[in-house]
C-alpha cells in the first residue's frame, strides 16, 4: 500500500487503521530494545483476538520480528523487538 516493507510502514498502517476505534499509546524502550504499543478500546475480546492474530502475522511473516501480544476485552498490548 505504501510501496515499501520496512518496520515503520506496517506499524503505521495498523495504527492508522486503529485510530478511530482505539486510544493508542506508543513508546520505545531503548533499554530493552523494544517498542511498546497499547491500544485501548471498547469492542470486546473477539476484536482483540482478531487484531492479535493480525499483528502477529504482520510481525512474523512480513517483518521477521518477534512480538509479544497480550489481550483483554478492552486492550491490546504489544512488545515488538526492534
Amino acid at each position: 500500500m505504501y510501496g515499501k516493507t520496512d518496520f515503520e510502514t506496517p506499524i503505521y498502517w495498523f495504527k492508522a487503521r486503529m485510530k478511530n476505534a482505539a486510544d493508542i499509546s506508543d513508546k520505545i524502550d531503548e533499554n530493552k530494545g523494544c517498542r511498546k504499543i497499547l491500544f485501548r478500546h471498547d469492542l470486546g475480546k473477539n476484536w482483540s483476538s482478531y487484531n492479535k492474530v493480525l499483528l502477529e502475522s504482520i510481525c512474523h511473516n512480513i517483518l521477521s520480528k518477534s512480538i509479544k501480544v497480550d489481550i483483554t476485552s478492552s486492550t491490546i498490548k504489544t512488545d515488538i523487538n526492534v
